[in-house]
């Protein structure tokens, strides 16, 4: 019994030994095993702090922007303070101009254009007080918010950046035109457009040299709605930009007023007419050059086909007639000549004398007729663009046209 005892004494002291060295083993595995994965957490907190944070994407600073952007970006400030001021907005927070006000925005942005000397030196001006006097009212508020705002947020451009050249310089710049082949009457009521005015909803648009200088409510197509209304004539040079001709534009405020604009207005389509026949009649045989010379041939066929009317209404040649009397001109005659004989009597001569009085001259093929129309029209197209881009200054040598 006593034996026995020991026996079953010794089995549990050595049951509980194990027990205890079993967990102490566990126990010593946990200790390594949270003291490795200390290790871990502490390494990826370094790696984290190595690591940067992303930053925000911070737009370019008016110091990072070239001349000509900083340019770009004056000149559609105060295009838009001047509409503003002039209230020439339908819809401000779109940046949607009144399309009954379509004339208006582009007689006071080529006065803009023309007064650009005197807006500049009033925008760099300190005194704010005497800043910009000899402007209109209006221009003077847009300049005046222009650089309130520009200071405010200190995007003033550099000094480098505010001269003529680079504000009002660009293409995309609305300005008065003055080409040389249109009648007198036509200098002060022409206007530039680099880019087709836009009309609608306003749409996403990618940034690009004047975009989204003009865009106009309700209309898709401004333009040829003055057009079609027979308020303007409209030259379209194929690179995108139009010119523009309407007598209403030196009166612009006026006839705006009497409801020259408004699709319902006061002013009936007959009185347009009347109005546009008058501008047509102070020039009828400068008129008539331009219907059969090169600007004709830019010029829509709304505006080609009114022009005409009106030519033929006041009881000259059609504008088809003037056409082809021009393009006759153009044609080239060919004289044959003849050999001569050296006081020999040739036969052979004489022979071939005698068919070619019998035999009728001769004519032009269709097909050598059209050839000569073509040749003749791209000859005028090169002509008036070459002094359109002349006039304009877009041309760094008057000699070789480039």
């Amino acid at each position: 019994l006593v034996f026995t005892c020991k026996v079953v004494r010794g089995r549990t002291l050595l049951q509980g030994r194990s027990k205890e060295q079993g967990t102490g083993r566990e126990l010593r595995r946990g200790m390594e095993a949270n003291r490795q994965g200390g290790e871990q957490e502490v390494a990826q907190e370094h790696l984290l702090e190595a690591v940067p944070p992303p930053q925000p994407m911070q737009e370019s600073s008016p110091a990072e922007e070239s001349d000509e952007e900083a340019g770009l970006r004056v000149y559609k400030a105060l295009l838009t303070a001047l509409f503003t001021a002039l209230g020439l907005y339908a819809d401000k927070k779109a940046a949607l101009l009144d399309s009954t006000k379509q004339l208006l925005a582009y007689k006071h942005a080529a006065v803009l254009y023309e007064a650009r000397d005197v807006v500049l030196e009033a925008l760099k001006c300190e005194d704010h007080a005497t800043s910009g006097r000899a402007l209109p009212t209006a221009y003077q508020q847009a300049v005046a918010v222009v650089r309130t705002e520009m200071q405010a947020t200190n995007t003033m451009p550099r000094p480098t950046a505010l001269r003529g050249k680079r504000v009002f310089g660009h293409r995309s710049a609305i300005r008065p035109l003055q080409l040389p082949n249109l009648p007198d009457s036509t200098h002060g009521v022409t206007i530039y457009l680099h880019k087709r005015p836009r009309g609608g909803h306003p749409i996403a648009e990618p940034a690009c040299e004047g975009g989204g200088l003009l865009h106009f409510q309700g209309l898709s197509d401004p333009l040829s709605e003055l057009d079609t209304a027979g308020l303007a004539l409209v030259l379209s040079l194929g690179t995108g930009a139009h010119v523009l001709i309407s007598p209403f534009i030196a009166n612009a405020e006026e006839a705006h007023k009497a409801g020259f604009f408004a699709p319902g207005g006061s002013a009936s389509a007959t009185d347009i007419r009347k109005r546009m026949a008058a501008f047509i009649a102070k020039d009828i045989s400068g008129w008539q050059s331009v219907v059969a010379g090169e600007e004709g041939s830019l010029l829509t066929d709304t505006s080609l086909r009114g022009l005409r009317q009106m030519l033929k209404a006041t009881g000259s040649k059609s504008g088809s007639e003037v056409r082809t009397a021009s393009a006759a001109d153009l044609t080239p005659v060919k004289h044959t000549k003849q050999p001569r004989s050296h006081g020999m009597d040739d036969s052979t001569t004489k022979a071939q004398s005698e068919h070619d009085a019998v035999s009728p001259p001769q004519e032009s093929t269709p097909s050598v007729k059209l050839a000569q129309a073509e040749t003749a029209a791209q000859h005028s197209y090169f002509m008036v663009m070459s002094r359109l881009f002349r006039s304009l200054g877009f041309l760094h040598s008057a000699g070789d046209g480039w």
